[in-house]
C-alpha cells in the first residue's frame, strides 16, 4: 500500500480578507514587518496610516499575520494583517 506524505509546504491557504497596500521594511535574512497600510472604506475613501505597533506574529503555511495597532482620528485600532507568501498580497483579515 502507497502511503503519500504531505508537508506544511503543500497546502495552501489562500488569504482571505480586505486587500490592501502596504510599505513593508525588510531585513538582510528575508524577515520584515509592515510599516504603514493604505486601505479603501466602504465609501471608497483611501486612508493612508502608519502602523504604531506590532502585538503578535503569527506563521502559518504560507502566510503571515501580524497583530497591529494604528491611531486615526484620535482612536487606536488593532487589526490582523495578512501576507500570503506565495502571492506576494496583503490584506486586512
Amino acid at each position: 500500500m502507497l502511503f503519500l506524505k504531505t508537508t506544511r509546504e503543500d497546502k495552501h491557504y489562500p488569504l482571505s480578507g480586505h486587500p490592501v497596500a502596504v510599505i513593508a521594511s525588510f531585513k538582510k535574512n528575508g524577515d520584515f514587518i509592515p510599516l504603514y497600510i493604505c486601505y479603501e472604506d466602504e465609501t471608497e475613501e483611501l486612508h493612508k496610516v502608519k502602523i504604531e505597533s506590532i502585538h503578535s506574529l503569527k506563521d502559518k503555511f504560507n502566510l503571515k499575520i501580524f497583530e497591529c495597532s494604528f491611531i486615526e482620528y484620535g482612536y487606536r485600532y488593532t487589526i490582523n494583517l495578512g501576507y500570503d507568501i506565495s502571492t506576494c498580497k496583503w490584506a486586512m483579515m
